[in-house]
């Protein structure tokens, strides 16, 4: 394969720092709960990652120097701490993008953030502008995700940065609203959070919403959600909640946190 001779992924802060959600807005910041497994390895050295469990994967250049940079947002506690172009070589195309690691660095979680990444070609023309989000960044965990764009071939430069953010405060557990949790476990399928709940408050609930953290031994690798309406007391919900990971590599779940949002 032809490519250039450098690649720089430039990772750098951004605005869009909003105050302490209110209301409902509360998300959690505590540690996995339960145990699983995961498929794939890490191994990091200082800003630069290397995969083990992709062996086709070119890295950014077939011996290209990769210029990376970390930026945070200013007073925020949110830092991208690393960054690392890749080049993965499929059957019949080649996935491209950049791993994109995000420290909180505060004791509170957050609510909102999404990371932004702008790859551009040698004249410096953008050739694909991507982003991602999570709704859920507890507190002290280090988000790992991967941008993708289509155009290997062309992509001459990645500038990453932190595109918006919206503080968050910790969701009650089932307990704490008055529900009681069945049977509930990890599932290495997607990875998967399923359960069950029982609505013993004593009176109908207009809108449940189950979230779960998918926590690994060293990264935190996304949120999800699902949600019940009209929920009638002494009822019982069976929920399932995956996590949506587009990536080179599985992501190596090892745990969870489980809250509830009323």
């Amino acid at each position: 394969m032809q490519r250039r001779d450098y690649l720089t992924v430039l990772a750098t802060g951004a605005a869009g720092v909003t105050g302490y959600a209110t209301g409902n807005q509360q998300l959690d910041g505590g540690l996995p709960t339960e145990n699983g497994t995961g498929n794939a390895t890490t191994n990091t050295t200082g800003n630069e990652t290397s995969l083990e469990e992709c062996p086709t994967e070119t890295p950014a250049d077939d011996g290209l120097a990769t210029d990376t940079e970390t930026g945070s947002v200013t007073g925020s506690g949110l830092e991208i701490v690393a960054t690392d172009y890749v080049e993965i070589d499929e059957e019949f195309s080649t996935m491209a993008g950049v791993w994109v690691e995000v420290a909180n660095h505060t004791d509170q979680p957050w609510s909102f953030v999404e990371i932004g990444a702008t790859f551009r070609d040698r004249q410096g023309t953008i050739i694909a502008d991507r982003s991602t989000n999570t709704g859920w960044l507890p507190a002290g965990e280090t988000w790992r995700v991967f941008i993708s764009h289509s155009s290997p071939e062309q992509v001459e430069t990645a500038d990453v940065s932190i595109t918006d953010t919206t503080r968050g405060e910790v969701f009650p557990t089932a307990e704490e609203l008055g529900l009681v949790l069945n049977g509930v476990e990890l599932v290495d399928s997607g990875p998967t959070v399923v359960g069950e709940v029982t609505n013993t408050t004593g009176g109908p609930i207009d809108f449940l919403t189950a979230q779960v953290a998918f926590h690994g031994d060293e990264y935190f690798y996304g949120s999800g959600s699902t949600i019940i309406s009209r929920f009638a007391a002494d009822d019982t919900w069976r929920f399932e909640v995956g996590l949506a990971y587009y990536a080179p590599e599985d992501p190596a779940v090892t745990g969870y946190t489980l809250r509830f949002e009323t």
